[in-house]
């Protein structure tokens, strides 16, 4: 699909659970301007472990070539304190870019950095994780496949 009928819609890939397998729950919480705006999302449990939420402050930028990216980063937000449903996790930084490429494709790059806390950060929660770092990507990159083939229903 081309980067430009996407939209904003593609923007947001990184967080919605039809891409995500993990999100269970994402709700837009407050816009802070055009470009700006703060998302509450939850997951499903990752084994024994609790299901995590995070909140996160959510910038969208449009470069002049037309690439689009999507940056965020943890944040909190009085509407969504931690609860005891949830294990408050952290989103350290995240970016997805979105641009042109040869042939009319669509490149696109994601970077995660995620500090899940908790019970989750011991022998077997790193076996867990190593796990989902080698799977989850993948996975991802797959359903944006997909739907882009869709043209991104």
């Amino acid at each position: 699909a081309k980067v430009s009928s996407n939209g904003a819609r593609t923007a947001e890939i990184g967080r919605h659970h039809r891409y995500n397998e993990f999100c269970v729950e994402c709700v837009d919480v407050a816009r802070l301007d055009k470009h700006t705006k703060v998302s509450w999302s939850a997951t499903k449990p990752f084994g024994p472990f609790k299901p995590r939420d995070f909140v996160t402050l959510c910038h969208f930028c449009k470069f002049p070539g037309g690439a689009r990216c999507v940056v965020n980063r943890a944040t909190t937000f009085a509407g969504r304190p931690p609860t005891t449903k949830y294990r408050r996790g952290e989103v350290v930084l995240a970016a997805t870019v979105i641009e042109a490429a040869a042939g009319g494709k669509t490149r696109l790059t994601l970077l995660t950095q995620v500090n899940p806390r908790g019970a989750i950060d011991s022998s077997v929660g790193a076996k867990i994780a190593n796990a989902l770092v080698v799977r989850s990507p993948r996975d991802y990159f797959e359903a944006v496949e997909k739907a882009a083939q869709k043209g991104g229903r």
